[in-house]
């Protein structure tokens, strides 16, 4: 199924918004987009959200990917509870078309984490200014 424009948006947008929320604890280094290549792996290779949401625990679980989905916003949630919640409350209803679109997702976040520190010279769609 084709996503419209306006549906694509809205997955950059929250993208954008899910990163620069806590920008102040992310690093755009290896460790980061590392771990955002492999969850769009597991959420392509599984197209299941159950088994997409076991891989998220384990990855906050584990020593080494725990910094990185344990990064904070100002409402204190862990980057990894933001993408479960997201996931449960918006994708997983639409069934298939979701997962197509927790894929892109996870897409436009590794973008917004590889261009963290270009985020003031282009502001992000989250804050005035954007278009």
């Amino acid at each position: 199924m084709k996503l419209k424009p306006e549906e694509i948006d809205e997955l950059v947008v929250e993208a954008e918004r899910i990163i620069e929320s806590r920008r102040q604890h992310l690093k755009g280094g290896e460790t980061g987009r590392t771990q955002m290549s492999n969850a769009i792996d597991a959420a392509q290779q599984t197209r299941s959200f159950a088994m997409f949401l076991n891989w998220l625990r384990y990855q906050m679980a584990r020593k080494e990917s725990q910094e990185f989905w344990g990064a904070k916003d100002s409402a204190n949630r862990t980057l990894g509870e933001q993408v479960a919640d997201y996931v449960k409350k918006r994708l997983q209803p639409e069934g298939e078309l979701g997962m197509e679109k927790l894929v892109l997702l996870l897409g436009f976040m590794r973008r917004a984490l590889v261009a963290l520190e270009y985020l003031d010279r282009i502001p992000p769609q989250t804050r005035q200014g954007g278009s």
